[in-house]
């Protein structure tokens, strides 16, 4: 059961606030766009679905699914310890019990089992990402990456492009395709 839509207004307010300490998106961000664009794959992952979201800076796209979601369990990564504080900032405010903050470079996590989906939006090296935490994914599990990655096709992994209003997002699924 979703909650309801009042998290918007809190954490829209929230980013407002400490985007100009903390610079969790780019200063001309549209907040309303960003929340909107990380709704997108909210049904692309399964019921009670384990996450891994890197690079979660502000927040997108696994705080708006998780709140959402409360059915998942999301781990966000992030190494700037400011950015984690205000996520753990956003998980407490919003009661997000389904969110746990790892502040950390994502080659040197650590977690207590595999995972079923893995998100990355605007962290770059989505390559080395892909390759570094492949490992952590449950069989049949997948990444979702915001951007078109039909150049991994063939190589190692099974990738389908996605298309939404103004965002494409890669849905990559490792062993798939030619080695």
């Amino acid at each position: 059961m979703p909650r309801p839509r009042s998290w918007t207004t809190l954490y829209r307010r929230e980013l407002e606030k400490y985007n100009r300490i903390l610079h969790l998106t780019s200063s001309s961000a549209d907040i309303g766009r960003l929340i909107e664009e990380s709704l997108y794959i909210r049904d692309l992952i399964p019921e009670g679905a384990v996450v891994l979201d890197v690079g979660s800076g502000g927040g997108f796209p696994m705080i708006p699914i998780a709140a959402e979601r409360p059915d998942i369990r999301a781990y966000l990564v992030e190494r700037s310890s400011k950015k984690a504080a205000f996520l753990n900032h956003i998980k407490h405010l919003l009661g997000l019990e389904n969110v746990e903050v790892i502040n950390e470079d994502y080659r040197r996590i650590w977690l207590p089992g595999k995972v079923d989906v893995i998100t990355a939006r605007a962290v770059g090296h989505n390559e080395e990402i892909i390759r570094h935490l492949e490992k952590f994914l449950r069989d049949g599990g997948f990444f979702l990456i915001y951007g078109d990655m039909s150049h991994l096709e063939g190589k190692g992994y099974g990738v389908e492009v996605l298309e939404f209003p103004r965002v494409k997002i890669s849905r990559i699924v490792p062993g798939k395709g030619e080695a």
